[in-house]
C-alpha cells in the first residue's frame, strides 16, 4: 500500500506530455466546431479556426474569451422569453 502513490506519480510523470497533447486537441476541436456552427461571417469563422490550430491552447482560448458573442445570445434568449 506504501508504495502505491508514487507508483501513480510516477506514471503521471511519465504520461503528462499525453494528456497536455489530449486537452489541446480537444479544445481545439470544440473552439473549432462551435466557429464553424455560430459564426455568420465565413472570414471569421475561417480565422477563428484558424486561430484555434496555429496557436494551441492559446486560440481557442482567445475564441471563447473574444469570439463568442455574448450580448446577441443573451439578447435573444431574452426575446424568446419574452414572446411566450
Amino acid at each position: 500500500m506504501g508504495g502505491e502513490p508514487k507508483d501513480w506519480l510516477d506514471y503521471l510523470a511519465q504520461v503528462w506530455h499525453v494528456l497536455v497533447a489530449f486537452f489541446t486537441l480537444l479544445i481545439a476541436v470544440v473552439a473549432s466546431c462551435h466557429a464553424i456552427l455560430h459564426k455568420r461571417d465565413t472570414r471569421a469563422a475561417v480565422m477563428w479556426v484558424s486561430l484555434s490550430w496555429l496557436v494551441p491552447l492559446i486560440g481557442p482560448v482567445l475564441y471563447l474569451t473574444f469570439g463568442i458573442n455574448r450580448l446577441r445570445r443573451r439578447a435573444s434568449q431574452l426575446r424568446a422569453t419574452h414572446a411566450r
